[in-house]
């Protein structure tokens, strides 16, 4: 019987990196720990432990007096600030491609995040709507539970961001309740509903009204935990409603409503004159970036 070897067959170059480096550190004589197995094959993990490889757990778990080799897939940015309280030396073997989506997402994090809600993906709304609903609009409708989706968010932004001590991230989150468009949605959480908030609380300023009219929306409909968990998880958020057709289905040319207020709140957090600038029709928007640069240059 003849066996043939793919030329592809083998360790990917990420792993490979990982494992040179491992037992070029072992040869060196220097004692060399790794957070989990160092790759999926056990083969290749033992014969590490049998030329002096410690196979640790968690940063408590790593001996006095040795260094860590970071696997190639990578680990969350809290592993290396415990690693670097305890003073431990540690190898990042991090694959380069790991590296970069890691760099994406901490980018994502300083710049802000949009999470968007399906209202029909709502229990309690989802019962009470549906038999309004058209055929087509019900087939459309989301059924991931909203907590659910947080839950998984939450759990991605932990791998590439430190939280703060209240256990928050800086990243500012717009929450969007698509979908405005549905028959009954307006009255709850649309223009309607912001307009009838602010008659009832005049104190309330109108540009706060949607953000309001949301958060009781989600209260009364069953979300209590959706709004907790995202009180205990980011420092900034903030409520929008959004309809990408603007009307009921076939009710003429599309209308976008909502849309930019979520992508401008968040430029904001960084730069407010900017989210002001987003915020303008084309030709105002222009005239104000050319004051902003007449302005600087006064300064200068």
């Amino acid at each position: 019987m003849e066996i043939k070897v793919a030329k592809t067959a083998g360790f990917c170059f990420g792993v490979n990196r990982a494992v040179e480096l491992t037992y070029g550190l072992l040869a060196e004589g220097r004692r060399v720990a790794t957070l989990g197995p160092l790759i999926h094959n056990p083969q290749a993990v033992a014969d590490m432990q049998a030329k002096g490889a410690f196979v640790a757990d968690s940063v408590p778990q790593v001996p006095g007096g040795y260094e860590v080799v970071i696997r190639s897939h990578g680990v969350p940015r809290s592993v290396y600030d415990e690693l670097e309280a305890r003073g431990i030396a540690y190898h990042d073997a991090t694959c380069p491609f790991v590296q970069k989506i890691q760099r994406i997402a901490a980018q994502a994090e300083k710049e802000g995040a949009v999470l968007l809600v399906d209202p029909m993906s709502i229990p309690d709304l989802a019962s009470e709507l549906e038999e309004g609903l058209s055929a087509t609009d019900a087939a459309v409708s989301g059924r991931s539970n909203p907590d659910d989706v947080l839950a998984s968010l939450i759990e991605k932004v932990k791998s590439v961001a430190k939280p703060d001590r209240q256990g928050r991230f800086a990243m500012p989150l717009a929450v969007v309740l698509s979908k405005t468009d549905l028959p009954g949605l307006d009255e709850k959480i649309g223009q309607a509903a912001c307009d009838a908030y602010l008659a009832a609380n005049p104190e309330c300023p109108a540009a706060d009204a949607q953000d309001a009219v949301l958060r009781d929306f989600l209260l009364e409909y069953g979300m209590g935990n959706f709004l907790t968990s995202l009180k205990a998880s980011f420092r900034s958020y903030r409520f929008f409603a959004a309809s990408a057709v603007g009307h009921e289905r076939l009710a003429g040319a599309y209308d976008p409503k909502g849309v930019v207020e979520p992508f401008a709140w968040i430029a904001g957090q960084a730069d407010p004159t900017f989210a002001t600038a987003i915020s303008l029709p084309v030709e105002n928007a222009v005239s104000y970036a050319q004051q902003l640069e007449i302005d600087r240059r006064k300064k200068r």
